[in-house]
């Protein structure tokens, strides 16, 4: 079902449940809707949507927040929905754009700061479907000491919020979905082969191209450019008969203004590795491509840790690197 809050502030406490009901044959229900709309402090307490797919949390309005600042606590960015949460209770929302790249079409959500710090000992949580942008304005600087983590999800595994294991893997922050098992290719411009000549799952491609494209050039395909003009987020990998396939990697950009600085600094961590399976079974599918990571600034200094590759699983076919710009 749905919940819907107003008010000045809002302060939860307990729990918000608006889940699906699990069915007498294991064939879930879709979780519900929540929304909330403050311009005022916001403590969410727990939030349960679970379902088949998860249903959606919605936040609007926002508090008075000119730079994030934070060592502890959980921030979490939704580039669906276009808001950002900080557990003290600060949040705020960010701007969707459409946008086309060669008659590939994708969505970006952007967030703008005068500063951003992110620092040790904060836990960022990426969920979401489009593309995420943190930027700043008036030259504003980035610094990030801790992870930021758009990993393509693996098959054949539980994830938070599913009931029961989900036989594919779950992109987010722009990373597409691997293939459905025993049904499905992986999903995106690059995807990975269904069930490659009867057996494993075809690699999903984007930096370069995944594992058994040669066998069918039309899968597992490179895309977008060097250069990321346009911040795509990796393909998943094929489906087999015995397991789904690996998601794709997801697209983080970081643009510090003007004469801004970005920073990652020892210990911070920016990953968008694809997914793998995490089930053994022989004909298993293929890893998801890694996906996109963009920088830019004035100056840019690295003393953590970039990464954006494909991945390998027990069986099916590696998937492609992703891009690093």
């Amino acid at each position: 079902g749905a919940i819907r809050l107003e008010g000045g502030s809002i302060s939860i406490a307990g729990t918000l449940e608006a889940k699906g009901g699990n069915g007498l044959t294991a064939t879930p229900g879709g979780g519900g809707r929540i929304a909330i709309k403050t311009n005022g402090n916001l403590a969410l307490g727990t939030i349960a949507l679970d379902g088949h797919v998860p249903g959606t949390l919605h936040i609007s309005g926002a508090t008075p927040t000119n730079s994030i600042n934070f060592s502890s606590g959980t921030i979490t960015f939704d580039p669906t929905h276009a808001y950002w949460h900080h557990t003290s209770g600060v949040h705020g929302t960010g701007v969707i754009e459409d946008k086309e790249d060669d008659g590939l079409a994708y969505s970006t959500c952007s967030f703008t700061f005068d500063s951003i710090n992110l620092q040790s000992g904060l836990t960022v949580k990426l969920e979401g479907k489009n593309s995420l942008i943190l930027k700043t304005r008036n030259h504003g600087n980035i610094s990030v000491g801790t992870t930021l983590s758009a990993d393509g999800g693996n098959s054949d595994t539980t994830y938070t919020s599913y009931i029961g294991q989900v036989a594919q893997g779950i992109g987010i922050v722009g990373g597409a979905h691997g293939g459905l098992k025993n049904s499905t290719s992986g999903y995106g411009a690059g995807a990975g082969k269904f069930s490659v000549n009867g057996t494993v799952g075809g690699g999903g491609g984007y930096g370069s191209a995944g594992q058994y494209h040669t066998t069918d050039v039309t899968y597992g395909i490179i895309y977008g450019g060097s250069s990321l003009t346009h911040i795509h987020g990796g393909s998943g990998g094929g489906a087999a008969s015995s397991t789904g396939g690996g998601a794709g990697g997801g697209a983080i950009s970081l643009e510090a203004d003007g004469n801004g600085t970005l920073t990652i600094v020892a210990g911070g961590l920016l990953s968008a590795n694809g997914g793998t399976v995490a089930d053994l079974a022989t004909n298993g599918g293929g890893g998801g491509s890694g996906g996109s990571i963009r920088l830019s600034g004035k100056s840019i200094s690295n003393y953590g840790t970039i990464r954006a590759k494909g991945a390998v699983p027990p069986h099916g076919g590696a998937g492609g690197g992703g891009r690093v710009a």
